[in-house]
């Protein structure tokens, strides 16, 4: 319900994202102790609206354990450990060497920004994107954004999937095929 989502979106008090950004950064450390991120990461274009700032960060995994160095990683950097929220999902192919068999791991965390994170898993199951990790930070402005904050959560993160090329084809590509036929009509 859209109201629920507007009722839930609160400005928090300086010393909560101060204490979150503490506990943010004693975690990253402890994480990162020893170890050097083996996994690039990307960082989007920042997007403002209405004094918020959305930016996304994405980098290509396949295990449990560069899930926690990207995130580790970028929790280190002061900027993005002071974001008021800093929502993610990630997707990954997991392969049984006992069986063969693939199974699909996944999670995704709101970080306080309520429903955020599974709209987040949301788009990367929808768009088939596979081996990724995606934040979104999102710096509150002081406006309210109501619902509008889960479409510029959710094109931010679109927007850097496309562009590094992990948005995935779909398992029926009867889409692309009618649009394989409509550019075969265009060129005849």
């Amino acid at each position: 319900h859209e109201d629920d989502d507007d009722e839930c979106e609160t400005e928090e008090s300086e010393s909560v994202m101060e204490m979150r950004y503490s506990q943010r950064s004693k975690a990253a450390a402890k994480v990162q102790e020893g170890k050097v991120c083996s996994v690039s990461v990307l960082s989007g274009d920042p997007v403002v609206e209405r004094n918020s700032t959305f930016q996304a960060h994405i980098a290509q995994i396949n295990s449990i354990d560069q899930v926690h160095q990207v995130q580790a990683f970028l929790l280190s950097q002061p900027k993005i450990a002071r974001a008021t929220h800093n929502i993610t999902a990630y997707r990954f192919e997991c392969v049984n060497p006992s069986t063969g068999s693939v199974s699909i791991v996944h999670d995704n965390d709101d970080d306080g920004e309520r429903k955020a994170g599974s709209r987040l898993a949301h788009l990367l199951q929808l768009s088939n994107s596979m081996n990724v990790y995606v934040m979104v930070s999102r710096w509150f402005g002081g406006t309210l954004l109501g619902s509008d904050r889960f479409t510029l959560i959710n094109e931010c993160a679109r927007a850097l999937l496309d562009r590094s090329g992990l948005i995935g084809h779909r398992q029926d590509h009867s889409i692309n095929k009618d649009k394989d036929k409509q550019n075969k009509k265009g060129r005849s």
